[in-house]
């Protein structure tokens, strides 16, 4: 009986606004009328549990079913409408109802799908462009009568890998922006929500194996400086721990659901399956990740606080580290989020922060593991602002484990052809791979000085 009072009042206030309209038409920037006559033609619109929650909600209220501007502004009544409508309706008729009331209302279209977008792709042109100076600074053009050669070696190749899972990571930040993450929900059409997951569950998979990729490209990027056996065994293990944490954390992600498409068609309610919890297994990622984190970026601490390296070298290492905790600290923010909005229903708009944040700690990552190359390409043009090598604790090849591959074996013969370099003491050569940051830091300036010799030798 009420229900067909409260239909009845409906086509009451549809009426009236139509003669509004018509008859007597609101004077320009009326806002209320106007309002007044959208929102009773709005209202017909809203499901029929919706109707019952607000009928129930505004009768217990001290607003009117006229009064537009009491009811919109009453958190009671949006407070109850929700609690109810939750319990009685679908969740499509949820999300109808409120998209109607808020549009009934007046209530401003959050938007904020840009900064998904402008992050995802200009931190992905910052990425791609450390990574091309890595590239070209290990890649030796023919001068001076010398071949071409290059010092690419294994971590290379694992940073290429990376690279692979990066470029489409962020390049779906525009698909998955457009329209979706970064609006809220109840905007959306329902196959929006669904692509929108959809695309999510693809971002979750490629940002662990980017991710972990990168620590094991830097990881064994260390294998390049350092001959200690501990440290070396320690390397080799967190080797092995990033890529069990890849493939668990992988195979958790893409089978958490049961059949697999419900991963991004179960929020309708109406698909049947299940699933494990994505709150655990989200927070047990992050987690895991900055654990390895802090081990990574710590391994070499004690060795480089042993070496003696002039305040200028000092510079640049802690510029380095620095990058490297700043990329835990935003794990520890990308967690925070986890935990914030673990139970959130308007995902879209509360996940934007989480969006940004896991793109942003990727890129900053290959951004640090591609900094000891950085120095090496800028030192070709300027090596005395970028320093020189002095003596220091490394490995009888210059501290160089990676010559011993056949990919830098013609570099050793070339080297080695002339002149003996074992001098562990060499100004102009240089030992101390750690401070210059690189495989073979010093082979140009080295190359040169026995060219030089050889000229003089043959001048003799």
């Amino acid at each position: 009986m009420r229900m067909r009072s409260f239909c009845f009042l409906i086509s009451t206030l549809v009426a009236r606004a139509a003669a509004l309209a018509q008859h007597n038409p609101a004077p320009a920037g009326d806002d209320a009328k106007a309002r007044q006559a959208a929102a009773a033609k709005l209202l017909p619109t809203i499901p029929k549990c919706g109707l019952a929650c607000l009928e129930t909600a505004v009768l217990a209220s001290p607003c009117s079913f006229t009064d537009l501007d009491c009811s919109c502004n009453n958190a009671t009544i949006a407070e109850q409408v929700a609690i109810c409508a939750l319990g009685s309706c679908t969740v499509k008729e949820t999300l109808s109802m409120k998209n109607i009331t808020e549009t009934m209302c007046g209530k401003p279209v959050r938007d904020r799908t840009h900064v998904i977008a402008y992050s995802g792709i200009g931190g992905m042109a910052v990425a791609i462009a450390a990574y091309l100076v890595r590239i070209v600074s290990k890649i030796h053009m023919p001068a001076q009568g010398l071949a071409f050669f290059s010092e690419l070696w294994w971590d290379d190749f694992v940073m290429t890998i990376g690279m692979m899972f990066l470029i489409p990571l962020c390049s779906i930040s525009v698909p998955i922006s457009s329209p979706g993450l970064g609006r809220d929900i109840w905007t959306l059409t329902y196959h929006e929500i669904t692509r929108t997951l959809k695309l999510l569950y693809v971002d979750e998979l490629l940002y662990v194996a980017s991710l972990g990729t990168v620590k094991i490209a830097l990881l064994l990027t260390y294998l390049r400086f350092f001959s200690v056996p501990a440290f070396r065994r320690l390397v080799y293990i967190m080797i092995g721990v990033n890529v069990c944490y890849m493939l668990a954390f992988i195979l958790g992600s893409a089978f958490q659901c049961k059949p697999i498409s419900l991963t991004w068609t179960q929020w309708d309610g109406e698909h049947t399956g299940s699933c494990v919890s994505f709150n655990g297994l989200g927070w047990s990622s992050a987690i895991c990740n900055i654990l390895i984190d802090l081990v990574v970026i710590g391994m070499p601490l004690p060795l480089l606080y042993s070496m003696k390296l002039d305040n200028r070298k000092k510079f640049m290492v802690m510029l380095m580290f620095g990058v490297g905790f700043f990329v835990t600290v935003i794990s520890v923010l990308r967690l925070h989020i986890l935990v914030s909005y673990g139970k959130a229903k308007n995902f879209t708009w509360d996940y934007v922060p989480l969006g940004y944040w896991s793109k942003l700690e990727i890129q900053a990552a290959v951004f640090c593991a591609c900094m000891p190359a950085m120095r090496n390409l800028f030192r070709r043009f300027s090596p005395k602002i970028m320093g020189s090598t002095s003596a220091g604790d490394t490995t009888a090849q210059s501290g160089l484990s990676g010559r011993t591959s056949p990919w830098m074996a013609s570099l050793d013969r070339r080297v080695h052809r002339d002149r003996t370099w074992n001098e562990t003491d060499n100004g102009d050569l240089g030992t101390l791979a750690t401070s210059d940051y690189g495989k073979s830091v010093d082979t140009e300036v080295g190359l040169k000085t026995m060219k030089s010799e050889v000229i003089n030798m043959r001048a003799d």
